[in-house]
């Protein structure tokens, strides 16, 4: 029968950051910390977990209040509008808000690139629509035939689908990259319905 080594003997330090019971035959040790290193471990903990909250200050996202005149704007601006049909407790789309829209606002190239609107479906105040008729969210969200929520369109200025809809949320990178090849669909039907249209005399 094969016979085990014995076990070396543990030789315990005391340190500044607790007592180390390290192999008298090794430099390998394991730290056990004093209730003082736990107390200073908890602080930091305590002070990491609200570093984000006080970082990150949310900016009320901009309501679709009158969508013929953001398609104007889009139009004078040569890009498209971003639309983000939502609903009160839903919470994908609360992931949508938090974690695309958010961002999207404060980003230069979003805030430049699109005119960003949230459509929430929940609501009962009326809208203008892009045809400059006031209806229900949910009349408008009919319209283009949105059942699920959170539902994101990529528009014309007339209200025009330009790239492929966003319908629902799942990986976030995937996401992203899903939603800025609709936005880069959009611009280019917008840069080539620019270069069909007449020059004025």
């Amino acid at each position: 029968m094969r016979r085990m080594p014995a076990l070396m003997p543990f030789a315990p330090r005391r340190g500044f950051y607790g007592i180390s019971w390290g192999l008298s035959m090794s430099e390998k040790e394991m730290i056990i910390p004093t209730p003082r290193t736990l107390r200073l471990l908890a602080g930091l903990l305590l002070a990491l977990s609200l570093l984000p909250a006080c970082a990150r200050v949310d900016t009320p996202l901009p309501q679709a209040v009158d969508l013929q005149a953001t398609g104007q704007e889009a139009a004078r601006a040569g890009v498209p509008v971003v639309l983000a049909v939502v609903a009160d407790g839903c919470p994908y789309c609360r992931v949508l808000e938090d974690e695309i829209l958010q961002p999207m606002q404060v980003a230069p190239e979003y805030r430049e690139g699109v005119r960003l609107r949230v459509l929430n479906i929940s609501s009962s105040r009326a809208v203008r629509d892009f045809d400059g008729l006031r209806r229900s969210p949910s009349e408008i969200a009919a319209r283009y035939g949105i059942r699920l929520t959170p539902t994101v369109l990529v528009l014309g200025p007339n209200g025009e689908e330009l790239g492929e809809r966003q319908v629902g949320i799942s990986v976030l990178d995937y996401y992203w990259g899903y939603l800025d090849a609709a936005i880069a669909d959009a611009h280019r039907r917008l840069s080539a319905h620019a270069g069909m249209a007449p020059t004025p005399p």
